[in-house]
């Protein structure tokens, strides 16, 4: 749902199919009376409450499916075979066959209409097999034993920052936040925070590594660009600047309920930007 207008937005699994339902007022033809009740079920969502006076929210999920429950079951019918034998693979989870659809109200009827797309409209990152990962080192014989950190993808248009998966624990933590970061809208601002372009998972199904912004800094991290006991290197001003992007992204993060890091990774930042010596 969006917070600032009257459109929502739901997303429902049937069989291993997903079934995109968008909804606007705009699609009401001439129902005043309609779009009040449209808007009171809304607020009920937005509450987060089960029951708001004496409307249950799954009334109103009742009240949504109703119109598209022929078309599951025309669309998303039960796998063949037995299904207590079904196999489901983590990328079929992840990125399943789907159907579009804007719910339209005319003459007090509520009216599914079917839109076809090539992609999710709420997708918010891509599966990418390692075969089609290129990477990319200044001298090419480096690619024979070192580590890579920038790779190529979609046919070598986009160039990325390659981040390995050590623990899956850890992956499916930041890709939860990464995930959570989309859905707030925050990478449509001016969050300084690198974009997630995609996951890269084998055969198997085991994530791999994740596909990040890159960022081009000559292989020198921050620790070794900025210098403490020297507070003209880099210059006071560019580390102040430095900061207001800290504590805008951070701010931002906080204002949507996501938790990225910790206080004590955010205060050695601090440290490393303003030591005692150079503190304005």
């Amino acid at each position: 749902m969006h917070e600032d207008d009257h459109d929502a937005n739901f997303k429902v699994r049937r069989n291993g199919k997903a079934v995109y339902i968008q909804i606007s007022p705009s699609h009401f033809v001439n129902l005043p009376a309609m779009t009040e009740k449209y808007l009171t079920y809304l607020e009920v969502l937005r509450s987060g409450e089960e029951v708001l006076g004496e409307i249950y929210d799954t009334d109103v999920f009742e009240w949504i499916m109703k119109p598209f429950e022929p078309l599951l079951v025309e669309l998303a019918p039960p796998p063949p075979g037995n299904p207590k034998h079904t196999q489901i693979s983590l990328q079929q989870h992840l990125f399943p066959d789907f159907f579009v659809f804007d719910l339209d109200i005319i003459d007090e009827k509520l009216c599914p209409r079917r839109i076809f797309s090539k992609e999710p409209p709420f997708q918010w990152t891509h599966f990418y097999d390692p075969a089609g990962v290129i990477l990319s080192f200044r001298d090419p014989e480096d690619a024979l034993f070192k580590q890579p950190r920038k790779v190529l993808i979609d046919d070598g248009q986009v160039e990325c920052f390659y981040k390995p998966c050590h623990s899956s624990t850890q992956a499916t933590r930041e890709l939860k936040s990464c995930k959570a970061i989309a859905a707030a809208g925050l990478y449509d601002g001016q969050l300084n925070r690198c974009r997630i372009h995609g996951v890269v998972m084998d055969e198997d199904d085991f994530i791999l590594g994740i596909l990040l912004s890159y960022v081009d800094c000559a292989d020198c991290p921050l620790s070794a660009r900025v210098h403490p006991k020297e507070p003209d290197d880099p210059p006071m001003s560019v580390r102040r600047n430095w900061s207001r992007q800290l504590d805008m992204t951070l701010s931002s993060l906080q204002e949507a309920g996501i938790v990225w890091g910790d206080a004590m990774g955010m205060a050695k930042i601090r440290e490393l930007l303003f030591s005692s010596e150079t503190e304005p």
